[in-house]
């Protein structure tokens, strides 16, 4: 039995695996449906490359069970987590339509102040919300890639929670991290993330 995921299989939470959207750097992302609401909300489901279950199995699972703990607009609601029929890790996402502030850059896109000034507040409400759990929670990889952009509501998602603990992953580039980050770890704070976010308002790094 091959061990990829096979569109049309049930997923954890009642929901459906759709058509293969896109790879991800550590698996492939489908669309997906409830089963019992075809034609409502769109969810996203990303199954682990079945090259990568080995390695990643536990990182995967960790990120995954975080997720579905958090609950914030500008953070990527986790609706289910566990195991497609092919016994390949995968967790349900809601689908957000959109671009990362990195790709709209390379496109050509130019953010008016006003526009920087709402993606950074959105983007700090996001972390504000991480930082505040108990223990905080760091982001770590605070960069244009990491903040989706909504399509056509403009709205901010940030992206990557979790990542920065990924085996083998590198950090995010080194103009965007913190001293602490650079230098000592062990002196990593929520005011690191926060010397990040500095950085993702200059549109030319």
């Amino acid at each position: 039995m091959s061990r990829m995921a096979t569109p049309g299989s049930l997923l954890p939470g009642g929901f459906v695996l759709g058509r293969l959207s896109h790879a991800d750097r550590v698996g492939l992302v489908y669309r997906a449906h409830h089963a019992e609401n075809k034609d409502g909300r769109a969810a996203s489901a990303l199954v682990l490359h079945p090259l990568h279950v080995e390695e990643l199995r536990e990182w995967f699972e960790k990120m995954a069970v975080l997720g579905r703990s958090l609950r914030h607009p500008h953070l990527v609601e986790v609706y289910a987590l566990g195991y497609t029929a092919n016994e390949l890790p995968v967790v349900v996402t809601e689908w957000v339509d959109g671009k990362t502030a990195r790709n709209e850059l390379a496109a050509g896109r130019t953010f008016s102040p006003a526009e920087v000034g709402r993606i950074v507040r959105e983007v700090a409400s996001a972390l504000d919300y991480l930082h505040r759990r108990t223990p905080p929670v760091l982001h770590r990889v605070i960069m244009p890639e990491s903040v989706l952009i909504a399509s056509p509501s403009g709205a901010v998602k940030l992206l990557s929670v979790g990542h920065a603990d990924r085996p083998h992953h590198p950090a995010a580039k080194p103009s965007y991290l913190s001293p602490e980050e650079l230098g000592n770890e062990s002196q990593l704070s929520p005011q690191s993330d926060v010397l990040s976010l500095i950085h993702i308002s200059e549109p030319t790094r």
